[in-house]
């Protein structure tokens, strides 16, 4: 890896212990090995999260852990995961950036493909594949993709795009005005869809095909539950 690795994938962490093992391996297992991977842990759990989240990463040298202790007040008052966001995207070195919820899991070409169609479609700038969706708590597999069709403020299940499902040229972010996330607290489970639908008013979003290349495990500590 380089200077600028090709990718960035950056996972923010939140008191999903029984989970983001399992998320952060499959970042650590793909084929595409040129890339860095920003986890930042901001768990109220007493620590339960941070212990599996540092046996989870090991060694690896891609891996730039930060525990990120946000004051219960801002958590009342912004919302955390894109006050996250909104940090990280701005010190990722990649290329290309990318989100993971803490409780998905990458296919282990997912990062692969995404680079390759890049590569074969110089005037992309944002792409996204399939996703194959599971409802945890009563081990349901949900017919079709699961993706979030975004009008403004909301976005509705159902012939959508999730948000850990794009991967985009950082040089997007120079043409939007920051906060590129929203911070209102109502706007929780929706930020990725209006961040995406900001882009979109930019440059056209190209869909990589009918492969499938993450899980999204909808479980009761999903943001998208608490919408």
């Amino acid at each position: 890896m380089g200077d600028r690795p090709r990718c960035s994938v950056f996972l923010p962490s939140f008191c999903k212990p029984q989970y983001v093992h399992e998320a952060i391996a499959s970042v650590l297992a793909q084929t595409e090995t040129d890339f860095e991977f920003i986890i930042a842990e901001n768990s109220t759990d007493d620590g339960k999260t941070r212990a599996v989240v540092k046996k989870a990463i090991g060694k690896d040298a891609r891996v730039r852990y930060e525990e990120v202790d946000v004051p219960e007040q801002t958590r009342k008052t912004v919302t955390t995961e894109a006050l996250l966001k909104n940090r990280f995207f701005a010190e990722a070195k990649g290329e290309y950036i990318m989100i993971l919820c803490d409780d998905d899991l990458l296919k282990p070409t997912c990062i692969e493909k995404h680079l390759e169609f890049f590569a074969k479609h110089p005037g992309c700038l944002w792409n996204y594949h399939h996703v194959e969706t599971w409802m945890m708590s009563t081990g349901q597999r949900l017919e079709g993709q699961h993706i979030y069709l975004f009008d403004g403020r909301r976005c509705f299940p159902g012939g959508c795009i999730d948000g850990g499902a794009i991967m985009l040229h950082r040089s997007i972010l120079e043409h939007l005005a920051q906060p590129w996330f929203s911070l209102e607290p109502e706007d929780a489970a929706w930020t990725d869809a209006i961040f995406a639908n900001r882009v979109a008013h930019l440059v056209p979003l190209y869909p990589m095909g009918p492969e499938v290349l993450s899980i999204k495990r909808q479980t009761p500590q999903s943001t998208f539950m608490k919408g």
